[in-house]
């Protein structure tokens, strides 16, 4: 397996907003995922995934009002990452349903937003995995964030394994009382730069 060379370095160097952000040995890291997570231009890949809505009714009716995917076995997946110098835009195309969204860095952490949630995130890597570890999430109103208790956050467990061709992804998404939302997982191949 072939591994990167990437040395840690500020936020939004030339690595990407990961590379300042992630602890852990950088060089481990499979070439796939340094390419699609490690880069400080555009990307975009595509694969399939696993896709699964678990849970009971509220769950199933909360997570079709936060407009995430159906479930399914074999369901083609998009990814576009649009780099600019503070902040990276992903879109993902889950069959026809797109999910989008932004992950900026802020005291050393990576925040994603999606919709009216943030999700806080230190970034390591284990093994060779890219792991997003969750220490906060926020209600977003505007510039102003509102911390969410643990009893009602949001919390979101991913991870991203890989070799020199493919990411493979693991992601989960949870509310307490709601139980799993969303969860998927599959392989992500990265299509040619032009």
């Amino acid at each position: 397996m072939t591994r990167t060379s990437l040395e840690p370095g500020p936020a939004t160097t030339r690595q990407g907003l990961y590379a300042g952000l992630a602890s852990g040995d950088l060089r481990t890291l499979p070439a796939a995922v340094a390419r699609i997570h490690f880069s400080a231009v555009s990307s975009a890949a595509s694969g399939e995934f696993v896709v699964e809505r678990p849970g009971g009714f509220l769950g199933r009716l909360l997570g079709r009002v936060l407009r995430f995917p159906a479930a399914g076995d074999r369901v083609t997946v998009s990814l576009f990452i649009v780099r600019s110098e503070h902040e990276e835009v992903w879109l993902r195309v889950f069959g026809r349903q797109l999910l989008v969204s932004t992950q900026r860095a802020a005291r050393g952490a990576l925040v994603e937003r999606f919709g009216p949630f943030e999700v806080v995130f230190e970034l390591g890597v284990r093994d060779g995995v890219l792991c997003f570890d969750q220490h906060a999430a926020r209600l977003a109103l505007g510039r102003l964030g509102v911390s969410l208790p643990r009893a009602v956050a949001p919390r979101v467990h991913a991870r991203v394994a890989g070799d020199d061709r493919a990411t493979h992804v693991d992601v989960s998404i949870s509310v307490p009382g709601f139980g799993t939302l969303l969860r998927y997982g599959g392989s992500l191949d990265e299509l040619d730069r032009p």
